[in-house]
């Protein structure tokens, strides 16, 4: 079959139900009426003249119009009753259609569908049988970071959709005008459009909890729909019988990750060299960089549209293929390409793992199994990291493969900055590697940039990077003239229509805030010298507790692919997204290394550190829906900012792990609290906590206390945790310690009251002061202005 007839089905599955879109606006006097299928496909017409050189507009109009199979249906409607000719493409789509939305049937609702809002699928996620959760709903509105937040009003308007719908079809208007350089590029611009109008609109309105977006059920549509044709050109078989065979096994879902992430990105043997702010940006930056563009050479070099990519978060991907000995080999081919440039250019430090699960269309009702087992699989792939390039298909070890080629040398020693490869430059005085080199240059560049564009061949750009299996990609301010070899481009932001015309462009959030001073990044040393008091680094890392199960168990069983893909956006948007914007607005000195998917590591002034994740968790909490089983966790490690920072992030990262377990002195279970100056809180507390350090290190800074007192609170702090963790009663000797302490040190007037007040309720045992005595003293240590030396 010809390119026309397949960009026919990819735009008649992402436009099957737009439809639902139009219907439910308020245009004045104008009559939509009819069922969705009928107004989609008078969608088509109205906008054939800029589609019609890219598809069949007959084939088109039918595809769109014919996408459902039930007797609900008149025949002009029903993909069996199409003419002959194109009968089978007409069910392909509907298939698509039934895969994508495969829950639709299980439980049915009661709104009217002109009014029903879309409910947050954060809502739905439960891991225990007695959560009880409020559900909340989205307004609608163009999608941003902004907008993520549900709400407690349930129920749109006719006049704010219209409004909606009428700023899309001016969107669409501009393509309209615009002369497209592939089909590619105009499939990708509909896509982000759809993006930016339809992620509020609930794709059904007749289910309980309608928690699936429009704009995620079009997509998987379109993904589902792209596999299924392939398969069937494949196969050289469009009979309807084998396209309507729901138990033939004609998907693979590929997922993907590298290992060696976290060593390769904060190995850098020397501080100082070239500043470590900017190689951590620069590594971190390459690393998603590796990801994304191998995501997308894969969609790209097999012929599938980029909504093939369900989903691809934190380094991580799901890709949605069909199953042909086609796509097996070349996934084997790539997979040797890949890992092969890993070992020469990384010494193996890096590798990439692939996993390829195949199921049949039955099992996209549950799709959350099926990305569960590929989990699994992934998992055990990891475990043999550069076997495709070590072994033999036997499975014996290839002995020469483990010897590298020694690097030739250029007579400046090794590199001053990873200690591994011979210096070839010099930056800052130091002899640097080529590797190290190029860290330093796209530290600098990246957070002026406004794009990133992969090209699956070298395009000859001076400041082109190569990357493993024969990508490069380049940081833009601008779309390239030229589209030779470009396979997409990154975009951060809006953008403007002309810049989407002669590649594929996505619109993605990324983590690219770094503070300035006096126009340039900051490093280390200066983001810690922003601290109060003391000198010292907060280094950040927290993640969302229970992720795995969330996927899997929380859905229970209504995790289809388009519900999987809603879920894994949202969050994708939160971490990526909204930590940026947060950072930009409220926390100029932080800066973020990484955060996508459901994690993030940030640098920051001490002080402002424990301000900032207190911050983002209500932030995280008001983005769930307030649902008690979705939760985030984080640890702090305070340093000094000469500390070499692989350290300081392992400090960090043991904080996590204690926030993740229950804590001896923590009231409830483990997870959904901090670890923080070495006590770990449940966050209810930590604002109460860090309010009464605030108030003691000003009672400090007013000389109405000493130091010594609050270095007597520590061991008046360290004598109750005897006593609460170890069952030795005389730890209870603080209590007289403690008043005697108060009598003599804190002198008796107005203005100490509040004190004496504080201080004498710390002979509660059983109130959080004294529990977390130790995180309020040590804060106000830290904090007292005359802490500023190192």
């Amino acid at each position: 079959m010809s390119d026309i007839i397949y960009q026919s089905v990819l735009l008649g599955a992402l436009f099957h139900d737009i439809g639902k879109f139009i219907q439910r606006g308020d245009f004045g006097g104008l009559n939509i009426s009819g069922k969705h299928p009928e107004v989609s496909a008078t969608f088509i017409k109205s906008w054939g003249h800029f589609l019609t050189p890219w598809a069949d507009p007959t084939l088109l109009e039918n595809l769109v119009a014919r996408h459902h199979e039930s007797s609900a249906f008149p025949d002009d409607l029903r993909a069996q009753s199409a003419p002959a000719e194109i009968r089978a493409l007409c069910l392909l789509v509907s298939r698509a259609d039934n895969y994508s939305s495969a829950e639709r049937d299980a439980d049915t609702g009661s709104g009217y569908f002109r009014t029903t809002p879309l409910t947050t699928v954060l809502s739905r996620l439960s891991l225990r049988a007695e959560t009880q959760v409020s559900y909340k709903y989205y307004q609608a509105k163009v999608f941003s970071p902004k907008n993520i937040f549900p709400g407690n009003e349930a129920m749109l308007t006719p006049a704010v959709t219209g409004k909606l719908a009428q700023d899309f079809g001016m969107a669409m208007q501009d393509a309209g005008k615009i002369k497209w350089h592939s089909f590619l590029a105009l499939y990708s611009y509909l896509v982000t459009i759809l993006e930016d109008y339809c992620w509020c609109l609930p794709s059904s309105t007749q289910e309980k909890l309608p928690d699936v977006s429009l704009y995620d059920h079009l997509r998987t549509t379109a993904a589902i729909a792209a596999s299924m044709y392939q398969y069937h050109v494949a196969l050289n078989n469009f009979s309807e019988e084998i396209i309507t065979d729901d138990t033939a096994e004609k998907f693979l879902l590929l997922t993907g990750d590298l290992s060696g992430i976290q060593r390769y990105i904060f190995d850098i043997a020397a501080i100082g060299v070239g500043g470590v702010a900017k190689r951590l940006r620069a590594r971190s930056f390459c690393l998603s960089a590796i990801s994304a563009g191998l995501a997308h050479k894969i969609v790209y070099d097999l012929g599938l549209p980029p909504v093939n990519i369900i989903t691809m978060s934190g380094g991580n991907f799901y890709i949605l293929l069909p199953n042909t000995i086609h796509v097996r080999n070349y996934l084997k081919n790539l997979r040797v390409e890949v890992n092969r440039d890993f070992l020469n250019s990384f010494a193996g430090e890096l590798s990439l793992n692939l996993a390829e699960t195949p199921f049949a269309g039955q099992e996209f009702r549950h799709y959350n199994r099926v990305q569960r087992r590929a989990r699994e699989k992934l998992a055990f792939s990891k475990l043999n990291p550069l076997s495709d390039i070590l072994q033999n298909d036997a499975g014996v070890w290839l002995e020469n493969a483990f010897i590298l080629e020694k690097a030739k040398s250029t007579g400046q020693g090794y590199c001053k900055s990873c200690g591994k490869l011979p210096a070839a430059k010099t930056i800052d005085d130091s002899s640097v590697c080529t590797l190290c080199a190029q860290d330093l240059r796209v530290g600098t560049e990246f957070p002026r940039a406004k794009m990133i564009v992969f090209y699956n061949k070298n395009p000859h750009h001076p400041n082109a990077i190569r990357l493993p299996g024969g990508l490069w990609t380049l940081l833009a301010d601008k779309a390239p003239t030229s589209n030779e070899n470009a396979i997409i481009a990154y975009h951060f932001g809006s953008g403007e229509i002309e810049e989407f015309a002669t590649i594929p462009v996505k619109k993605v959030l990324w983590g690219t805030f770094v503070p300035n001073k006096d126009g340039q990044p900051m490093d280390f040393d200066t983001i810690a010298g922003c601290s109060q008091g003391k000198k010292m680094l907060g280094i950040i890392k927290a993640d969302v507790d229970n992720l795995g199960a969330l996927f899997s168990l929380g859905l229970s069983d209504r995790g289809t692919i388009s519900r999987v893909a809603t879920l894994s956006r949202m969050l994708e948007t939160f971490f990526s997204g909204w930590v940026n914007h947060v950072l930009a607005e409220n926390y100029p000195n932080t800066y973020l290394v990484y955060s996508g998917g459901d994690d993030l590591l940030a640098v920051g002034p001490w002080n402002e550190a424990v301000a900032l994740i207190s911050h983002l968790r209500t932030d995280f909490a008001r983005f769930a829906g307030q649902n008690p089983d979705v939760t985030l966790s984080a640890g702090i490690a305070v340093v000094k900012p000469t500390f070499p920072i692989a350290h300081g992030v392992a400090a960090a990262e043991e904080n996590l792990d204690k926030a993740k377990n229950k804590a001896p002195k923590v009231i409830g279970e483990g997870k959904d609290q901090c670890t923080f100056l070495e006590e770990t809180v449940k966050w209810d507390q930590l604002p109460i906590l860090l309010e009464e350090a605030r108030n003691l290190t000003g009672w400090i800074e007013k000389g109405q206390i000493s130091t010594r007192f609050v270095h007597h609170l520590l061991l008046y702090a360290n004598m109750f945790d005897r006593y609460c963790l170890n069952q030795q009663i005389d730890g209870l000797k603080y209590i007289p310690l403690l008043h005697y302490d108060v009598h003599r040190n804190v002198k008796k007037n107005t203005e100490t009251i509040e004190i004496q007040k504080w201080a004498h309720g710390l002979a509660n045992i059983n109130g959080e002061s004294i529990r977390h005595l130790a995180l309020i003293a040590r804060y106000a240590l830290l904090a007292r202005r005359s802490s500023n030396a190192r």
